[in-house]
């Protein structure tokens, strides 16, 4: 995890400021329970935050089961499950697999550009989350994909505007 990730996500401690010598500028796990306590933040809300910013994996799997059902309305149950994966792990993995999300490969004797991303953020084509759904381009349905990351993009701003974010 990114420590200026969590800095903009969670306030610093007034109590560390006064604590004699030891003033630093610190998230301790108290400021994070204090700010989220007064957020009002909803647990798919929250799941949300901890599985993008902390990588927390049991979120990312509540946040599944929380929003699964929403996703069969949208979509036939068949595929229901792939797309909602695939579409959380859009929102939560933003940095390219492939560099590690520096925006550049390194070979023995030469450096490129990352063909997978730009500027280190890896590129979901419409070709690439197809793949990863496991169908045919041709029988990918961007309309509804784009409503289950509408709903998650909706999901992330509201638990930011809660937190003080944006």
């Amino acid at each position: 995890m990114k420590a200026e990730l969590l800095s903009l996500l969670y306030p610093r401690s007034i109590s560390l400021e006064t604590v004699g010598s030891k003033a630093h500028d610190s998230i301790t796990s108290d400021d994070i329970n204090v700010k989220l306590s007064y957020s009002k933040v909803n647990s798919v809300e929250l799941n949300l935050i901890f599985a993008k910013f902390l990588n927390n994996d049991e979120c990312k799997s509540r946040l599944f089961w929380e929003l699964y059902d929403f996703s069969k309305e949208i979509i036939d149950e068949k595929y229901a499950r792939r797309y909602l994966e695939v579409a959380i792990t859009e929102r939560i993995l933003v940095c390219c697999p492939f560099c590690n999300g520096t925006g550049v490969m390194i070979f023995n004797d030469k450096v490129e550009f990352c063909p997978h991303c730009k500027e280190g953020n890896f590129i979901y084509s419409d070709d690439i989350v197809a793949n990863l759904i496991g169908i045919k381009p041709q029988k990918f349905k961007k309309k509804k994909y784009n409503e289950i990351i509408n709903k998650l993009m909706d999901i992330e701003n509201s638990a930011l505007s809660k937190i003080g974010d944006t």
